[in-house]
């Protein structure tokens, strides 16, 4: 295996003839799971902004008993170190804890107003991830720190120019980061498919090519990207030359401080995935984005899987032709009543691999929060979160979603920045269930706690999510966890 590589398994049993039975007999093929293979050295943080209004906030936790010694150096579009006072900057990241910083503290004042750039970590040991989140007073969203750099992903929700959000104007800024020592060619494309052009009228298709220079990064807006006002759709992207690119992209409303952060989705050949958290009734609206990569039609079976005391509604079938897009509130694809209030996930089949999707949630009447999840293949056995905020003006729920058909047992435990174990808690979800709660519900020590880390075991694979956000909803950010490990690869 080559590190930095998602690997695809499916596994099928033979039986050979024996004195019983002369037939080869060969078993269904099993589900399909993804594995990836990070270089232990390595993580990549898209986007590091420090400008006027705007920071981007840091933490890294580590789950081993042993120290790790990380350097972190700031990289500009052309690959070049960012000027700054300290820049490298080392860290020493104890065992099992937790650090959490700005930007600005860790690399030190810059003589530039407007930085811009991405954060490269080198560690001697890879148990450790890292989250960002960048925002002002009354913005926040972010993402996850990655080793793997990938040939080919796609940003599922485009929107820059004026009316192109929603009714509101908005902008769209995409990253792409070449980590490599080489240069990276990628080709661009649009793609604007039928569901948002018309039943009649064949996706449409703008491409564009462009070169990374080794360290470098590509940072424009999409509108900039391709000339011109963008109103939905998807963007391909596919590397031409050269190893691979991490991607990400931060959706801004400037009449709103408002921002939606999303990573680069990678198509890992899945046909059931799922999208761990969305709300609707007053304050709250969750839209549904899903984005065929194909050349082949794939017909979707979406369910709403809800909370306790949550109306299920009916599974809805969609049709999406080749290279179609498709977008819709989730009160009017279930057909919910009006009024009506609750919180649950989105459960998705598909005919065929190569359907991807999100789910946007946000403030129903005037957008001052939003934020997205992308919907993901499976769960997981072993999950950490990076930072815990819990004072009173600010909140961390945590969401959990058992996608099979076996009970979980859950155990979910917070830790100090030091270390220290705060609380733990258990919780058994039946197949298919999913639960939601703030941790000072789960854990009620972590009251008034400001860092520090929580750990999600599970006895099966479950999804977990953290939603963080300010206590009167001016802000909220959907946070995946740093480090995953699937059933097969779970330490013995």
């Amino acid at each position: 295996m080559e590190t930095d590589t998602l690997y695809h398994f499916v596994v099928r049993t033979v039986t050979e003839p024996h004195e019983e039975n002369r037939n080869r007999v060969y078993s269904e093929p099993s589900q399909e799971v993804t594995a990836v293979t990070g270089n232990p050295a390595h993580q990549v943080f898209p986007l590091i902004v420090s400008t006027p209004g705007l920071s981007t906030g840091l933490a890294l936790a580590s789950d081993t008993p042993q120290g790790i010694v990380i350097e972190a150096e700031a990289l500009g579009e052309d690959g070049y170190l960012w000027p700054s006072a300290v820049n490298p900057a080392g860290l020493d990241l104890n065992p099992e804890n937790q650090l959490s910083f700005l930007g600005e503290d860790l690399l030190g004042p810059s003589p530039l107003q407007d930085n811009q750039d991405w954060l490269r970590l080198t560690a001697d040991n890879s148990r450790f991830g890292g989250v960002f989140q960048i925002g002002g007073d009354r913005q926040l969203d972010g993402g996850v720190a990655t080793a793997v750099a990938v040939r080919e992903l796609y940003f599922t929700r485009v929107h820059d120019g004026p009316q192109t959000f929603r009714g509101l104007p908005a902008v769209t800024l995409i990253s792409l980061v070449n980590p490599s020592s080489e240069i990276v060619g990628v080709r661009l494309r649009h793609v604007l498919g039928l569901q948002l052009a018309g039943d009649d009228i064949p996706a449409t298709e703008i491409e564009i090519r462009r070169a990374i220079r080794p360290q470098g990064m590509l940072l424009t807006t999409a509108g900039q990207l391709f000339e011109r006002e963008l109103s939905d759709g998807f963007i391909e992207v596919r590397v031409t030359r050269g190893p691979g690119v991490v991607g990400f992209e931060l959706i801004q409303l400037p009449e709103q401080p408002t921002l939606i952060a999303l990573p680069g989705q990678v198509d890992v050949r899945s046909q059931q995935l799922s999208a761990a958290q969305a709300a609707w009734g007053f304050p709250f609206f969750s839209n549904v984005k899903l984005v065929n990569t194909t050349e082949e039609e794939r017909f979707v079976v979406l369910s709403l899987v809800t909370s306790p005391g949550s109306e299920p509604a009916d599974a809805v079938e969609l049709r999406l032709g080749p290279r179609d897009s498709y977008s819709a509130d989730i009160v009017n694809l279930f057909n919910l009543q009006p009024g009506q209030i609750g919180e649950g996930s989105v459960r998705m089949g598909t005919s065929g691999p190569g359907v991807l999707g999100d789910i946007v949630i946000g403030a129903s009447d005037s957008l001052r929060f939003a934020t997205a999840l992308p919907f993901q293949s499976g769960g997981f056995v072993s999950q950490m979160f990076a930072h815990v905020v819990s004072p009173p003006a600010l909140f961390s729920g945590l969401v959990l979603d058992n996608p099979s058909g076996q009970e979980a047992d859950v155990k979910v435990t917070a830790f100090q920045p030091d270390g220290g174990q705060t609380g733990s808690f258990d919780l058994l979800l039946s197949p298919w269930e999913r639960d939601s709660a703030l941790v000072t519900e789960l854990i009620p020590e972590l009251q008034n706690q400001v860092g520090g880390y929580i750990r999600v075991e599970s006895t099966e694979p479950v999804i977990a999510y953290q939603l963080i956000g300010a206590a009167d909803l001016a802000f909220l950010a959907a946070v995946p966890p740093v480090r995953k490990i699937p059933p097969a690869l779970k330490a013995k």
